[in-house]
């Protein structure tokens, strides 16, 4: 029996481990807590101050203006200003049982030999689908083959993929809209990597090319006039390239300056594509750009660059024709929305980095709200924050006993106001990590 190993094992360690070290010593200092005064009566603008490091940030301006003010000396009472500190106190009970962590329940289990990573597709009709590889038997000999599978959970039925090549892993792992034929990539036992052009019904691959440019390639977005591929070279260097829609043209994307770093993000919005960079550390330790959002016309002119103090910064589109991005600052998660001219409309604190942790994390709109789903302290969870207000509502697993992956293998799709998640338990079940049980969690909110 063949013992497969593909070098992809081998990039995707590196690049993590440049990840973890720009997100362990990120340039960015830490939110820090201040001393709170311990006479809190004596001083109650500690006590008020105290109160608003809880409080949501789109809250926290607005109540410090208004109640955090000690009264002047002319003040014949306080019973004014308490009666002001006591009513803060309801804001923070009644945000704290908003916020108060729900159970995420686990849908079903899949002990069937799975390979992550996965590639997602979304169709416009709303639906979406995984392609996976899987080893089937034939004789003595191992033959991966790919096949697709609806992204419901307690969906079993799957489709082989005709005409598709031996693949140990198939790229990118971040979710792609299949407006056209869809791309993927694999890469063969060799190491050499091939883009993969689909029939839009998923059934066939109608169209090859190799791929030589990159040595991992991170996101794949479409528009009228063509793909945009983005990854890493073999340098370590942040590469875009555009394709024509029959693969025959290709055109590298020039990225201006010598900086390390990838493509993490790519994804269409009001016919533009957006590219998010993130840089390496090593690299920017005299500066503060830790990445960078830039705007693409169909045919890959540049339009705008946008500098982000912050760092594995990745995004999505809304359908209000707005973005929303998620980032670190230090060991802080924030998502963050914009509105279709980029301008900053409001920000959220999620969690703070525990143990594994997710370092991209993946994000979809399911109704009003955004989401946010990724690994914390090992444990699977889902953020998801209210476009109206920007209150937050946390889901962690904490009964099904999986142990998640900090890899940003998991993948999430919205029908209707539920998110179906899936993804599979970091831990090996053979030598060989043929088999690892996959997991599919189902999220909903009562509201």
């Amino acid at each position: 029996m063949t013992s497969w190993k593909s070098p992809l094992n081998l990039i995707s360690g590196a690049r993590q481990k440049q990840l973890l070290r720009t997100f362990n010593k990120g340039h960015m200092q830490e939110n820090k807590l201040q001393p709170i005064h311990d006479d809190m009566d004596a001083n109650p603008v500690s006590l008020c101050s105290f109160m608003l490091y809880f409080m949501p940030m789109h809250e926290q301006s607005r109540t410090h203006s208004t109640t955090c003010r000690t009264p002047d000396n002319h003040s014949s009472n306080h019973s004014e200003y308490f009666m002001k500190i006591f009513q803060l106190l309801i804001i923070y009970f009644t945000t704290s049982i908003t916020q108060a962590y729900a159970k995420l329940n686990l849908s079903t289990t899949n002990t069937k030999p799975a390979h992550p990573p996965y590639v997602q597709l979304i169709s416009r009709n709303g639906t979406s689908h995984l392609v996976k590889s899987i080893l089937k038997t034939h004789s003595s000999e191992n033959t991966p083959s790919l096949y697709t599978q609806e992204m419901r959970c307690g969906s079993e039925e799957s489709t082989e993929i005709i005409n598709s090549p031996i693949s140990l892993y198939i790229l990118p792992s971040f979710a792609q809209t299949t407006q056209y034929r869809p791309l993927l990539v694999h890469m063969g036992r060799k190491g050499d990597s091939t883009i993969l052009q689909l029939k839009k019904d998923l059934s066939m691959v109608s169209r090859t090319r190799p791929l030589s440019e990159m040595t991992l390639v991170r996101s794949i977005a479409a528009s009228v006039k063509g793909y945009f591929i983005g990854g890493i070279t073999e340098k370590d260097m942040p590469f875009l390239q555009h394709l024509s829609h029959d693969l025959q043209k290709s055109k590298p994307l020039k990225i201006q300056g010598n900086r390390q770093g990838e493509i993490t993000a790519l994804f269409e919005s009001q016919g533009r594509i957006i590219g998010i960079i993130n840089y390496y550390v090593e690299k920017i330790s005299q500066q503060s750009i830790g990445s960078a959002l830039r705007v693409y016309g169909a045919t890959g002119n540049l339009l705008i660059e946008i500098p982000l103090n912050s760092t594995a910064t990745t995004g999505i589109a809304l359908k209000d024709g707005g973005l929303a991005i998620s980032y670190w600052v230090g060991e802080q998660l924030y998502v963050e929305k914009r509105s279709e001219n980029f301008g900053f409309l409001w920000r959220t604190k999620l969690h703070q980095r525990q143990n594994i942790a997710s370092i991209f994390g993946k994000m979809v709109e399911v109704g009003k709200d955004i989401a946010w789903v990724g690994v914390n302290d090992r444990k699977l969870l889902v953020h998801r924050i209210s476009q109206q207000d920007q209150s937050v509502h946390t889901s962690i697993d904490t009964e099904s006993g999986v142990v998640a992956s900090g890899n940003d293998f998991n993948y999430v799709h919205a029908y209707g106001n539920e998110l179906h998640i899936v993804s599979a338990d970091s831990r090996l079940k053979t030598d060989s990590g043929a088999n690892r049980t996959e997991f599919c969690f189902i999220e909903s909110r009562d509201f």
